[in-house]
């Protein structure tokens, strides 16, 4: 069985997580993507990330990475404080 769902953002219906599920099919609204945790299949939990277990997370040290001031295409865009 399978850690991911999907839950009506509206009606909080769950669905089975497939290619062919696009919106809920009792209210036609958006469906977001639900984990559970692995000891708890039917229960939905605060886990937010596809991992199984997430104690095996592996963190890129992607924390504190700058802005950059992109001048020449704001310039082009007319734009005068452009960062990414």
């Amino acid at each position: 069985m399978s850690h991911i769902s999907l839950q009506c953002s509206e009606c909080a219906a769950n669905h089975h997580a497939d290619m062919t599920t696009l919106h809920c099919t009792q209210c036609g609204s958006v469906l977001d993507v639900t984990y559970s945790s692995p000891e708890h299949q039917n229960e939905t939990s605060d886990l937010r990330t596809p991992l199984h277990h997430p104690g095996d997370a592996i963190a890129l040290g992607e924390g504190g990475t700058p802005s950059v001031n992109l001048d020449t295409i704001g310039k082009r865009l007319g734009v005068d404080r452009l960062y990414a």
